[in-house]
């Protein structure tokens, strides 16, 4: 419907057309037909003509009712005619009729007189079984009550509220319904029009159903970061004691050659299962964007070949030949050091475990174009499916088991591979010809410009017993892992005191005064790695002491948390030798 000024003269008409003398410029009505639901709308579209339509038809009552339109131009099929409200009865059925509302007009007690089609469809009964039969009938039993105070109301204002009406079949059909007051010769009455909302509901249901999938979605990632923050801890105590018995092992010598590949096997394979723990827990970090990287200018091609030269015993020892292929210059990139090793033998553990024995395995670095450097791990193994390409870099994902093509790990390699490249501003595809035709992995790096020149590198820090005898205080509540420490630190010359509580360590720190202090975060009796360090930082005795915090947690929130407590730096369990003797390496010189 729509209103204008239009004039009647010329036009068909089945009453006399208005009298110029009451209005000069003759308000109309334009009615159409209602059209067909359009395909394709989202539901906000929907809504929207939804309320244009009732806010239309609601203006053109109300324009009829006060008397503001003197004439109707009916726009159908048949073309346009003009009617007088004169017979302003038969002019409102008509608008009625033609609306796309449901619309009953009612005596001031509830009875039904007149119900268009539409209202028809709403309650999916014939006209004549409307038509003289209570509204309430037509209304949920649970809605029933609200009638009286509607009609009541509608006799002295107009009426907005959402009512739900019943059809034939028991279906609920809730509706947004406008009254209003009809004053004619014949008596006054109540219309009622109504916009069905079962779309719209069922829209925001919808919506509200994908919002609850959404939150419980949400919450169980967050319940699955907490399990694998927890499972990486509880993995790493037990790996623990375990890298200070390979060590103890390697210090004490093979007594033959069988006991020395044993040991290199042990060690193989201890580095391997914390790699699984390490990739498990980097790869939800990834993808949550908890990875904080340590930035700095790096020489690209030195990183890969340091990086190829720790994977090649690895595959030489799988029966794989390693070729590495660099440029004779430096390529800088910007990049965490530690995460670009990462990527580089990520790359090369993913193509050594994909390659037969007698294969072979080869990294290339090169600069390519718009300013970018190219890793290219290319091999000779089995080769990728086309169908697969897509989905090699997806957490979890490893391509079909066979007897002739087992395999081992999560499936974690590539994804964090992929994750750490996009932190650096880089990217990472794959090639293959097929099944047996080998894989190319490409890891692609923006470049940098050249780092400026620096003053003389830092003196290497002392290795082994070159270093320093230190006091060093162990404070873990896991008896093998103190003593597989305290042994390590022993053979290096250290003397070593220890407590399995954190009360029990502030006791013995005042009396022992140590120069280092290695403390477990997850301490039992009730008192916290956290709280060990705040309290010996107040400790005249061992306040200025070297404090490490040890623990099987290592996201970024960890070590920021054992930072603000008061350690001087965090550890991630297992500690290796190298560790150790790298933090008693940067302790301050022992007073003379």
């Amino acid at each position: 419907m729509s209103m204008g000024s239009a004039e009647p003269d010329g036009h068909p008409s089945r009453e006399p057309p208005p009298s110029r003398a009451r209005k000069q410029a003759v308000r109309s009505l334009t009615v159409a037909a209602p059209n067909e639901k359009a395909a394709g709308r989202t539901p906000q579209e929907e809504i929207a003509e939804l309320r244009a339509q009732l806010a239309e038809a609601e203006e053109t009552l109300r324009a009829i009712r006060e008397g503001e339109v003197d004439a109707i131009v009916v726009s159908d099929s048949r073309g346009e005619r003009i009617f007088s409200l004169t017979g302003a009865e038969q002019i409102y059925r008509l608008i009625v009729e033609t609306m796309k509302e449901a619309a009953v007009t009612l005596t001031c007690d509830g009875t039904i007189l007149f119900a268009n089609a539409q209202f028809g469809q709403l309650v999916k009964r014939p006209i004549d079984g409307i038509l003289g039969h209570p509204l309430t009938e037509f209304i949920a039993p649970d809605n029933r009550v609200a009638v009286g105070a509607l009609l009541a109301r509608s006799r002295t204002e107009p009426v907005k509220q959402r009512l739900v009406f019943q059809a034939f079949d028991g279906a609920a059909v809730p509706a947004h319904i406008s009254s209003n007051v009809l004053d004619q010769p014949s008596g006054t009455s109540i219309c009622i029009v109504a916009a069905d909302l079962t779309d719209l509901e069922n829209s925001t249901e919808l919506i509200q159903q994908l919002r609850r999938q959404q939150e419980a979605l949400q919450d169980a990632d967050r319940h699955k970061d907490e399990f694998l923050a927890m499972l990486g801890h509880e993995l790493r105590n037990p790996l623990a004691p375990i890298a200070n018995a390979v060590d103890l092992l390697r210090r004490a010598g093979a007594a033959n050659e069988m006991q020395r590949r044993a040991h290199e096997m042990m060690d193989r394979q201890l580095r391997h299962l914390v790699r699984l723990v390490d990739d498990l827990l980097d790869v939800s970090r990834v993808s949550r964007g908890k990875i904080l990287l340590r930035k700095e200018v790096l020489d690209l091609a030195s990183l890969v070949h340091t990086a190829a030269e720790d994977c090649r015993p690895l595959l030489e020892s799988n029966g794989l030949q390693l070729e590495i292929s660099l440029l004779n210059m430096p390529l800088w990139i910007e990049g965490d050091q530690a995460r670009i090793m990462q990527i580089i033998g990520n790359l090369l553990a993913n193509a050594g475990k994909f390659t037969p024995k007698g294969g072979r395995v080869s990294v290339k670095v090169k600069a390519a174009a718009k300013g970018t450097a190219c890793i290219t791990v290319t091999d000779t193994g089995e080769g990728i499916e086309a169908r697969l390409l897509p989905h090699i870099f997806l957490p979890f994902h490893q391509g079909a088991r066979s007897l002739k093509t087992p395999r081992s790990g999560l499936g974690l390699g590539l994804a964090l591979v992929k994750g750490l490249a996009e932190l650096h501003g880089g990217s990472v595809r794959a090639r293959s010809s097929g099944p047996g035709k080998g894989a190319q992995l490409i890891v692609t790096l923006p470049l940098h410009p050249p780092p400026q020149p620096a003053g003389p590198p830092p003196p290497a820090p002392v290795q082994g017993s070159a270093i320093a005898p230190r006091r060093v205080l162990l404070i873990e509540d896991n008896s093998m892992v103190v003593e597989g420490l305290q042994m390590l630190l022993q053979e290096e010359g250290h003397t070593v005191e220890s407590t399995r509580t954190g009360s029990e360590g502030i006791e013995k720190a005042k009396a022992f005064k140590p120069e280092l202090v290695i403390c477990d975060i997850d301490l039992g009796g009730g008192m916290d790695g956290h709280a060990v360090a705040r309290a010996l930082r107040q400790e005249p005795e061992v306040a200025k002491a070297y404090m490490v915090a040890y623990s099987g947690y290592g996201q970024e929130s960890d070590r920021l948390a054992s930072l603000a407590a008061g350690f001087d730096e965090h550890l991630r369990k297992p500690i290796r030798i190298e560790d150790l003797r790298r933090v008693l390496s940067q302790l301050p010189a022992a007073p003379v």
